[in-house]
Order: structure tokens, then sequence, then C-alpha cells
């Protein structure tokens, strides 16, 4: 329980920052400039997820299990460890550089120019990010929250302030403010050791395959569960416009506020839960899992029935007057919350019960029938009402299938199984 305090703690702390410095833009940037900016940071965060996606779930549940393995299996040699933590450093350093070279690429043929010199943040923000990143997964995967709890505050603290004193009112100074607020963070993880970056000279070919082997799956997943969020403002943006999409990603920002708990809950289950083994330990997976949901559950109705009740002060106090509007679109997207819970926590199972391939499979699903949806309801000149109608079918569907899928993999060992095991 002191971990998923912990870990729900950093999350707080770092939203309150993330939502100051998102209000402050709100109020300070024009609609189009700030659609623009959000345009942008989908983007970038789009390419960290393939990031993420590729190595962080495989890092932290081989380094949680060897960190503290089951009773009677022993732990990995730390030149095991090193392999692998250099192959997955090695993997990401390469899948950091070809999307900023596909950023400068994209900006320079002037394919997509929602600012000038937006290709430059976005490649910097990568750049900075990646031992901040590096510092967390292992962190997390030891279970030293307090380490996480600073690489996650300061960043974001810094932008906050940042954005506080200067009211920037051009979306490639925000971006350029944004780049600079993650290096003192990234320069601190990588002086401290804390990225072990230097471990990238012990990678080899057949843990990069490793690496890869596992990843693809996570990264499905990932990539698509990130895309479930941000293919809305892309398309939004598309076909209706940078204005409608600061609307839309306003409500979509606050009912955030409600997700935190449920973030830092998962970042300290995936290493609980990867520990534990089946067959030692029978039903414990399904206990812990179920102890979760129902309690974040409670959780997440009670603040989606505050955010509908108050959904127009809310806008008011976050952005300003001028996104009344959009309180409809905030009472929809709140409905979603009652779900939630299940949705991500059957997925955090299956990872960590080494089945992603069913996980990745699932969002796979809801990716597709949202984006369907999505696309279909804006061309046919419905209101952006209409996408957060399809979000909370897609996350209803998400919670019934991903409890489905994880039933199996969480349920008890047969007894016939323990009591005929081999000695």
């Amino acid at each position: 329980m002191r971990h998923q305090v912990t870990s729900v703690s950093t999350h707080l702390i770092s939203a309150a920052f993330g939502f100051a410095a998102f209000g402050l833009l709100a109020r300070s940037l024009g609609g189009p400039e700030f659609g623009a900016w959000i345009l942008v940071i989908t983007v970038m965060t789009t390419a960290d997820l393939v990031r993420s996606g590729l190595v962080q779930t495989a890092v932290v549940r081989f380094m949680a299990r060897e960190a503290a393995p089951e009773p009677g299996r022993s732990a990995a040699p730390d030149t095991q460890r090193d392999e692998a933590v250099g192959s997955a450093w090695l993997v990401s350093a390469c899948v950091t550089v070809l999307p900023a070279a596909l950023f400068v690429v994209t900006e320079s043929l002037g394919l997509w120019l929602p600012f000038d010199g937006w290709s430059v943040v976005a490649a910097a923000t990568l750049a900075t990010t990646l031992p901040i990143q590096w510092s967390s997964w292992l962190a997390q995967a030891e279970e030293r929250f307090r380490v996480v709890l600073v690489l996650r505050v300061a960043p974001t603290a810094l932008f906050a302030a940042i954005i506080l004193l200067t009211r920037p009112r051009d979306p490639f100074e925000v971006g350029l403010y944004y780049a600079s607020a993650q290096a003192p963070t990234a320069l601190f993880a990588l002086a401290a050791g804390w990225a072990r970056s230097r471990s990238v000279t012990k990678a080899t070919r057949l843990g990069v395959g490793r690496v890869l082997s596992f990843g693809r799956h996570t990264l499905t997943t990932t990539v698509s569960a990130g895309l479930l969020r941000s293919s809305k403002p892309l398309l939004i943006g598309l076909l209706a416009g940078p204005a409608a999409v600061a609307a839309f990603a306003i409500p979509q920002k606050l009912v955030e506020i409600v997700e935190i708990p449920l973030r830092g809950v998962s970042a300290a289950l995936l290493p609980e839960l990867s520990r534990i083994d089946p067959i030692a330990h029978p039903g414990r997976r399904r206990a812990v899992l179920l102890r979760w949901i129902i309690g974040l559950t409670v959780l997440c109705a009670v603040g989606a029935g505050l955010l509908g009740l108050f959904a127009t002060q809310l806008l008011a106090r976050f952005a300003g007057d001028g996104y009344g509007d959009s309180a409809p679109l905030l009472r929809i997207f709140a409905l979603a919350l009652v779900v939630l819970p299940a949705d991500r926590l059957t997925g955090i199972a299956l990872d960590a019960a080494g089945a992603p391939e069913k996980n990745a499979r699932k969002v796979l699903v809801l990716l597709a029938v949202s984006v369907t949806a999505d696309a279909l309801s804006l061309a046919a000149g419905l209101p952006v009402v209409a996408c957060a109608v399809v979000y909370v079918f897609v996350t209803a569907l998400g919670a019934g299938l991903g409890w489905f899928q994880a039933a199996p993999s969480i349920a008890p060992a047969p007894r016939h199984k323990l009591s005929h095991a081999p000695a």
C-alpha cells in the first residue's frame, strides 16, 4: 500500500503543475494558437508512446522480478541485468533519433506546419525526456517511488513556473520553454547515475532481440491506447479546425484529474503483479486485481459525479469564460470514468502475466472502432460531442473485453495440477 500511496501522490502533484500550465496557456494563447500547440503536443506524445511502449514494460517486468525474486528462485547475475538494460537503452535511443529526424524532414518539406519551428521543439523534447524516462522506469521497477516523484514533478513544476512568469503568446515560444524545462532534470538524472546510460555499452544482439520480441506486443498496446486519446484531436483538427481542438481538449484534460489515482496505482501494480508466482500463490493475482478495481471504480464514480455537477464552473475556473460550451463534452467524458479502472487494470494484469499479445489485440480492436466511429461522425457533420460519446462506448467495450481476456491469466491454478507437480 505504501508504494501505491507514493505513486498516486507523485501523479497528483505532477498533474497539478501540468494542469496549472495547461490552464495558463489556454488563457494566454488564442484559440487557433492553443489548438496548434495541442496538435504538436499530441504528435510528441505519440512518438514518446512508441518509445515507452517498446521498452518500458519489458524493463519494469524484468527488473522487478530480478530485484525481489520469489522464494526458491535466484536473481539473475549482474551481467545479465546489464545486458538487458543496455540492450533496452540502445533500442530506446534509436527510437528517439528516428522520430526526431522524421519531424525535421516533415517540416523542411512543408508537409505539416502547425507553427514555424515545431520540429525543433519536438526533437529537443524527445532528447531531453529520454534520461528522465529511463530513470523513472528503473526506479519504478525497484519500487523507489520517491525518485519517481522527483523525476516527474521537477520538470512539470519548472514549466508551470516559466509559463506563469512569461505568459507566452506564441506556440513556438511555449515549445522552447517546454523542452528547456526538461533539461535540468535530465542532466541531474544522468549525473546521478539514475538512468544507467553507460550500460548501453553492454548491449548485445540477443538482448535487443529479446526486448523487441516482448516489446512488439506492448508497443502495439501502448501506441494504440495513446491513439485512442490522441486520434480524436488529430481528426478534429483535420476535419473541424484548431479552434474545435481547443474546445474538445480542455474538457478531455479536466477528466484526467480523476484518472490520476488510476495512473498512480497502475505504475505500482505492474511490478507487484509481476513478482507473484501463480503456482506458489494461486488466486493472489486475482485478489489483488479485484481489490484495486473495486476501490478505484468507487473513487472514479464519485469524481465523475462531481465533474458532471460542476462542469460549467470547472471549465470557467480552469480555462476562462470562453469555453462554457464545452460543458456537455465534460459531462459525457465523465461517464467513461466509471468503467475505466476495469479497462486499465486488466491490461496491467495481462502484461504482468506475460501475455501482452492479448492486451495488444484488445486495444487494436478498440482503436479501430474508435477511429472509424469518430471519422464517420465528423465526416457526417455531427458536432464534436459525438466523439465524446464514442469514447464512452469504447471504454465500456474495453472493460468487458479486458476482463474476458484476463480471467484465465489470473484464475487460481487447478488443485490437481499442484498436487501432481514433480518433486
